[in-house]
């Protein structure tokens, strides 16, 4: 018999709604603030393109405020969760990057009695098992860890041995971005307390619409050298690089990217086509998705992340 589980993830995750749709992956949609109104996180790529087109998205997300995290996370387990499943694993976005696991780990921590009391009003015999896992990444390669850790729960893998797969899977997975605003990203960046552009450069790169590749690791983003383009440029350099990996080799045979954006700025350009044809070919599933308001607030509209974990730890962009 299978396991009665729900793998929790925060909308910091990219994930595409058809995938969300028929794995037991259950989305935390956190509170952000758009014109100074609170809204709930959304994965629908119409609602979505609509609020980058209108270029509605704040710049202070509210998702970022501790007492609402905690509020959000506790309303959304009890109402959603608790009641429906026996084990409950909580998978966050970067804890170097953002407050969301500590913020997790202090409602896991005091969880047992209440959800108790809760089960044991509706008839559940069964006590309920909560495991809270760091991603230690954002947006489209927290989906693909994700992803992987969700394929481990189907198999009915144990918990010593997700944990353990998780841990070398997280360290093989590579964490592209093309930054959309660079003023943006430059306040994000030292709001956390991590290394930014100086404001002058940032302006600079604004103005000629440049668009710097960045990697994600260790907690921060840092900007690769020579790396500022055009945005067609960037994400050519980036779909380039996914169709030297898949030719080869994945670790897992996903790459996942999402787009703070129109899709179709992505899927028309030329080496996309490309791509989906070599994946195709190779057995790869290729996931793009529309970033959530909740990843964007990391990089700005118009922000590209990709998620892949290829053979070659040493290519690069």
């Amino acid at each position: 018999m299978s396991r009665n589980y729900a793998l929790v993830v925060d909308s910091v995750a990219c994930l595409p709604e058809e995938e969300l749709a028929r794995r037991s992956i259950q989305l935390w949609r956190l509170p952000v603030m758009i014109e100074n109104n609170r809204y709930t996180d959304s994965v629908s790529e119409g609602t979505l393109t609509n609020i980058y087109k209108n270029k509605k998205i704040g710049r202070e997300p509210e998702q970022f405020k501790n007492v609402q995290l905690r509020k959000s996370i506790r309303d959304f387990l009890f109402e959603e969760i608790v009641p429906k499943y026996d084990l409950v694993v909580v998978q966050t976005s970067s804890g170097e990057f953002t407050p969301i696991h500590s913020n997790c780990e202090a409602v896991v921590s005091t969880i047992y009695s209440e959800s108790h009391e809760l089960r044991e009003k509706l008839g559940i015999e069964k006590p309920l098992v909560v495991q809270l896992f760091d991603s230690g990444t954002i947006s489209a390669s927290q989906g693909l860890v994700t992803l992987f850790m969700d394929n481990l729960l189907r198999a009915d893998r144990s918990i010593n041995d997700i944990n353990k797969e998780l841990k070398k899977f997280k360290n093989s997975v590579k964490s592209y971005v093309i930054v959309g605003d660079n003023r943006f990203i430059r306040r994000c960046l030292k709001d956390k307390g991590k290394k930014a552009l100086p404001f002058p450069v940032a302006f600079m790169a604004d103005m000629l619409k440049l668009h710097p590749i960045g990697k994600f690791e260790n907690g921060t983003m840092n900007v690769m050298g020579s790396s500022a383009f055009g945005f067609d440029r960037a994400l050519g350099r980036i779909l380039k690089y996914c169709i030297e990996q898949v030719e080869k080799g994945l670790l897992m045979p996903i790459i996942n990217m999402s787009y703070a954006g129109d899709l179709r700025l992505i899927k028309n350009h030329p080496l996309f086509r490309t791509l989906t044809v070599e994946c195709a070919n190779q057995d790869v599933d290729l996931h793009l998705s529309t970033m959530p308001l909740a990843s964007s607030a990391n990089f700005g509209i118009g922000g590209f992340s990709l998620g892949i974990a290829p053979k070659d730890q040493d290519a690069a962009p």
